[in-house]
Formats: C-alpha cells, sequence, structure tokens
C-alpha cells in the first residue's frame, strides 16, 4: 500500500540544508540593513562607511550564529537565564558541607532530540569572546582600509612620497 510521507514542518527551516534558520536569517538580514542605513546616513568618507557597515554586519552574524562554548547556548536563551535568575526567589542553605554528594557539577547537558532531522552540512557556531570582537572589528578595519586604497588613498601617499 502507498503511505504518503509524513512531514515534520514543526523543526523545518527556510534553508535547514545548512542548518540555518529563519532566526538566523533575520538577525543577518537586519544587520545588513542596518548597516547599510549608516553607511548612507554618516557624514564621513566613503571608507569610514565602508568600516562601520561590515562591522555592523558583522556584529549581526556574531548575535546570529554565536554560541556559549561551555552550554551552547544561544544570546537570547543567555539573557533569559540571567534575567530568570534574577527574578527568582532566593533560598539560601545552611548546613552545607563540602562532603555533600547532592552538589556536585551534572555532566554537560545532551541537547540532541530523539525526533531530530539530520544535519548533512551545518554552519560552525561563532564564540561569544572578546577575541571574536577582534576578529569582526579587525576585518571591518581591512575593509575601510580596502576603501581607503580603492577611493585614491595610496595614489596620494605616493604622491606625498615623490615630493609632489
Amino acid at each position: 500500500p502507498n503511505v504518503p510521507a509524513k512531514i515534520d514542518t514543526s523543526k523545518a527551516a527556510m534553508s535547514s540544508l545548512a542548518g540555518v534558520g529563519l532566526r538566523e536569517l533575520v538577525i543577518v538580514g537586519s544587520g545588513t540593513v542596518v548597516g547599510l542605513l549608516l553607511a548612507i546616513a554618516l557624514p564621513v568618507g566613503w571608507p569610514v562607511k565602508i568600516a562601520v557597515a561590515v562591522f555592523v554586519g558583522g556584529l549581526g552574524l556574531w548575535l546570529a550564529i554565536g554560541r556559549d562554548q561551555e552550554s551552547k547556548k544561544k544570546l537570547e536563551e543567555i539573557l533569559m537565564d540571567f534575567l530568570g535568575f534574577a527574578r527568582r526567589p532566593k533560598t539560601y542553605q545552611r548546613g552545607y558541607s563540602a562532603d555533600d554528594t547532592a552538589w556536585d557539577a551534572v555532566d554537560g547537558v545532551d541537547y540532541v532530540h530523539p525526533g531530530e532531522r539530520r544535519v548533512y552540512f551545518s554552519v560552525r557556531a561563532m564564540p561569544f569572546s572578546f577575541l571574536s570582537l577582534i576578529s569582526i572589528s579587525s576585518l571591518s578595519f581591512l575593509a575601510g582600509v580596502i576603501a581607503w586604497i580603492w577611493t585614491g588613498g595610496l595614489e596620494y601617499l605616493l604622491l606625498l612620497r615623490a615630493g609632489y
């Protein structure tokens, strides 16, 4: 008998083949739009505009695919945990001893769900770290320098060196 295939659309994404969902596309798209709007609105030269656009777009990419290295949580999950912890009522434990085995740390949480689809290709997560921000800043600086060279900055330097 012909049985129709059951397709689970609850975990379906626009481009689920790459492991990138609608959330990531919206964040990267909005970062790109904000970067372009800032580049248009800033009253500075083109190299600075391009550097700012690349920096804001890179921040959008960092927020979209960035994960905490230990817990593998997204930024909104980290913020919700922080807000939930700050709002909950505080209880203080008495009589805690270092020998108490109930307080031992639990091994890492397994985030693999049994009904999840197999992903053949996925985008690697960026770490939420200071080094990632330095990488984004250096790429935007490099884009600004390349734009400066392209708009005549190198020619100006060479003319200064030649004495003109």
